[in-house]
C-alpha cells in the first residue's frame, strides 16, 4: 500500500499522483484514461480504461522437481492466475508417468495445447480470448450437459456420452474457475465476465464447484447401475426433479431475478430427500442424497447473493 497527499490545484481541481511503477507496469502515460469507481465502503476501484496486457502474466515456468506428482494441481493454478505460456521443465529427465499427468491436466483446460515437448521440457499455450467468455454462458452449458446426462440416466445408460458430458462438465468448471479467479484482480476481466461484483465472486465459485460435483456423482450413479444392472424407474421423478431444480438455479445466476426468498428454504429438496428415503438400494441413495446435499450448497449460496444485491442496490455494498 502507498499514500499520497490530496493536491488542490487552482482552488478547483483535486489530484492524486499515481505510483510510477503502476503507470510503467500498464504502460500508462499523459492523457491515458482510466477508470475510477466508488464503492460501497467508500474506497475508490481504479484501473486502465483499456484492456492492458500484464507483462508478469505472459510467461511461467515450473520445476517440476518441486512438484512431483502435484504438478497438474500446480498447472491447474497456473491456468487460473491468467498465465499464457506455462513451461514445465526438469534438470534430469520428465517421467511418463508425470508427463501423463501433464498431459492428462490439458485435456481439461479449455483453449490450450501443448506447443513444444523434449525430453527435459513441455511448454503449453493458453489461446483463450478471455474477453469473449462470460460466465452465464458456461453455467448454461453446464446445465444443459447435467441434464443430458439425467436424461441418459433415465432413458438408457450410454455410458460413452455419459462419460464425455462428465469430462466436458470438468473443462467448463476449471474454466470458470479460471474467469473468477482472474476476476478477483482484475475489473475489466469481472465486468465482461459478467460476474460484475466483488461480493459475486465467492459465492459464484462454490456454485460452480457444486455443479462439478454434481457431475462427478452422476457419472459414478451411472457407472454403479450399469456394473450392477440396476434400472432408474424408481428413482426417475427424483431425477427429473434434480434437473429442474439445477435449471431453475442456473436461470436465476444467468438472468438475475433471484427469487428464493420467496421460497421456503430446502423446500423442495427436503421433499426429495424424503422420497430418496423410501428407495431400497442404500448405495442409490448416497448417490442421490450427495447429489441433493449439494442442490442445497448451491441455494445457500442463491440467497447470499440475492442478500448482497439487495445490499448493492441500497448502496450499502
Amino acid at each position: 500500500m502507498v499514500q499520497r497527499k490530496v493536491q488542490l490545484i487552482a482552488g478547483t481541481t483535486y489530484t492524486v499522483s499515481l505510483p510510477k511503477d503502476w503507470m510503467k507496469k500498464y504502460s500508462l502515460k499523459e492523457k491515458s484514461l482510466v477508470n475510477i469507481e466508488e464503492l460501497g465502503d467508500g474506497s475508490l476501484s481504479l484501473h486502465p480504461s483499456a484492456k492492458i496486457k500484464d507483462r508478469d502474466k505472459e510467461k511461467i515456468t515450473l520445476n517440476i522437481d518441486n512438484y512431483g506428482a502435484n504438478i497438474d494441481q500446480v498447472i491447474f493454478a497456473a491456468y487460473y492466475l491468467g498465465f499464457e505460456n506455462i513451461i514445465i521443465s526438469s534438470k534430469e529427465s520428465i517421467s511418463n508417468d508425470l508427463r501423463s499427468l501433464i498431459k492428462k491436466a490439458v485435456v481439461y483446460m479449455s483453449g490450450t495445447e501443448i506447443i513444444f515437448e523434449d525430453l527435459k521440457q513441455v511448454e503449453i499455450k493458453v489461446l483463450l480470448d478471455m474477453s469473449k467468455i462470460n460466465v452465464n454462458q458456461l453455467f448454461f452449458r453446464i446445465n444443459i450437459i447435467l441434464n443430458a446426462t439425467i436424461n441418459h440416466i433415465i432413458n438408457g445408460l450410454e455410458m460413452k456420452d455419459i462419460s464425455r458430458n462428465e469430462e466436458e462438465i470438468d473443462r467448463l468448471y476449471h474454466l470458470v474457475a479460471k474467469m473468477i479467479s482472474l476476476s478477483s484482480t482484475n475489473t475489466n476481466t469481472l465486468i465482461e465476465s459478467e460476474i460484475n461484483k466483488i461480493s459475486y465472486i465467492l459465492p459464484y465459485f462454490l456454485i460452480s464447484k457444486r455443479l462439478e460435483n454434481i457431475g462427478d456423482y452422476l457419472n459414478a450413479l451411472a457407472k454403479y447401475m450399469k456394473k450392477n444392472d440396476i434400472d432408474a424407474k424408481p428413482f426417475r421423478r427424483i431425477l427429473k426433479l434434480i434437473g429442474q431444480r439445477i435449471s431453475k438455479y442456473i436461470n436465476l445466476l444467468v438472468k438475475k431475478e433471484f427469487e428464493l426468498f420467496k421460497e421456503k428454504k430446502y423446500g423442495t429438496l427436503k421433499v426429495l430427500e424424503e422420497d430418496v428415503q423410501k428407495l431400497k438400494n442404500n448405495n442409490i441413495q448416497i448417490y442421490l442424497n450427495n447429489i441433493i446435499r449439494f442442490l442445497g450448497d448451491i441455494e445457500e449460496e442463491i440467497i447470499n447473493i440475492t442478500f448482497y444485491k439487495r445490499l448493492i442496490e441500497k448502496n450499502i455494498l
